[in-house]
């Protein structure tokens, strides 16, 4: 089954960093580096550890229904692993179920692109979105762009032109 658009408002920092919050680390939008477009997001870490950027939108989905996530990423000196990931929680958002992504090194030459697909689990209501850096240190930057959030759709099942024959009009 396809994936419908893009749930995220502001994929990319084309213009700003609404939409968007952070764990250890402050957000800004550069022009350059980017993958594509104008704009990027620029995480610069305040903390030792992992480093967070979350997507402000919490998407409602059904236990088994698919996510489609993705992003590019790149370092700006250190590499260091990252993955995009879905936090999973039932519907009220006051549990939370598991986290589903996955990644691969950040490169400080060129973006990378990681993509998934995960299917929500058991009780699941709620999924949000973010992209990981693992064991940054105080004043590490590091990038983001072209962010990707949708979820599995139904096809559109159109009435079929051809008659339908029966007994009698055979």
């Amino acid at each position: 089954m396809p994936f419908g658009p893009n749930l995220l408002s502001n994929p990319g920092a084309e213009v700003d960093v609404s939409g968007w919050t952070s764990t250890n680390c402050t957000i800004a939008r550069v022009t350059t580096p980017v993958h594509s477009g104008v704009g990027a997001f620029r995480l610069t870490a305040t903390a030792a550890g992992d480093i967070h950027l979350t997507s402000a939108v919490n998407i409602r989905v059904t236990p088994g229904q698919a996510v489609q996530i993705s992003a590019w990423a790149r370092t700006a000196a250190t590499a260091r692993y990252w993955q995009i990931q879905i936090d999973w929680y039932d519907a009220a958002v006051t549990t939370y179920l598991s986290t589903s992504g996955g990644g691969g090194p950040g490169e400080s030459t060129a973006y990378q692109q990681a993509t998934g697909i995960y299917t929500a689990p058991a009780r699941a209501g709620v999924g949000i979105f973010g992209v990981v850096w693992t064991s940054t240190v105080v004043g590490e930057i590091h990038y983001t762009d072209d962010v990707f959030l949708g979820v599995q759709v139904a096809p559109t099942v159109y009435a079929s032109p051809v008659p339908v024959l029966t007994a009698a009009t055979r």
